[in-house]
Parts: C-alpha cells; structure tokens; sequence
C-alpha cells in the first residue's frame, strides 16, 4: 500500500488530503478534510469520502465530466459506484463562490438527501483535486 498523501490547499476550507487506506481488509481511495492540531500537525475529520480502489476511477470519470450550469443552477449527477451509501457529485452556487461537493447520499422518505460525510471545496478548485487523484492512482498498490 502506498504511503503517499497529496494535500489539496482549499482557499475557504480546511485542506483535502488524498490518499490509499485498507479499511477491514479493503484498499480504498480516501479524501478527507484535514485540520491542524495543536501539535502543527494535519488530522483527518469525519468529513470525507472513501470508494474502494477498483471503483476509483468510476469517481475520477465523474468529476472530470461534471459540468457548472451556465445559469448557476445546482448539477447533480450519481457516481456508478456499489457502496453502501451512494455517491453523488453536485455543483452549485454559495454565498456567491460556484462550489463542487462530493458527498455521502442516503435514502429517506422515498427521496434522496446528502449525509454529513463528503468533501466540498471551490469549483475553481476541482483540477488540483483530480491531479491530487491521479498521483495517489498512479502509485504502485502493494
């Protein structure tokens, strides 16, 4: 497994840190928020999402084709992804900053609703995210 992390500096957020994990007995591609502690050091916070590395890519495709609304109303599009929560990918307007979101759906009510889980950062930002992706992708898996 590798022990690469690429941190993604977000200008409104605390930074996404990108990297490969085994979670009882899975490989798994993680993004989480991180915060820095009192001793200088990053942490990771509940705020994340984790797919298992052979469905990476599903999530990778998605985020290069997900596409800002030229009226700046909300896209959301599903990740073919068979996790227990489904994940999609939204894009929309907050407090005037277009922002992506990365998130945790569960069911409810016959109806779909985000869950607390998932990552949120500037569209503007959405490319440092992917190359962060690729490079922890592109790394040897043990």
């Amino acid at each position: 497994m590798s022990d690469l992390k690429v941190q993604v500096q977000c200008a409104l957020r605390n930074p996404i840190v990108v990297s490969m994990n085994e979670y009882r007995g899975q490989k798994r591609l993680d993004a989480r928020h991180h915060y820095t502690g009192d001793d200088g050091e990053l942490h990771p916070t509940k705020k994340g999402i984790s797919v298992p590395l052979d469905a990476a890519m599903e999530l990778v495709i998605a985020l290069e084709g997900v596409e800002a609304s030229p009226d700046n109303t909300k896209t959301l599009v599903q990740v073919a992804i068979d996790v227990r929560e489904p994940v999609h990918i939204s894009v929309a307007p907050y407090k005037n900053v277009l922002r992506l979101d990365v998130r945790h759906y569960y069911e409810e009510g016959g109806s779909m609703q985000p869950g607390s889980k998932g990552i949120n950062l500037p569209w503007a930002e959405r490319q440092a995210l992917l190359n962060a992706l690729y490079q922890v992708l592109a790394e040897p898996v043990a």
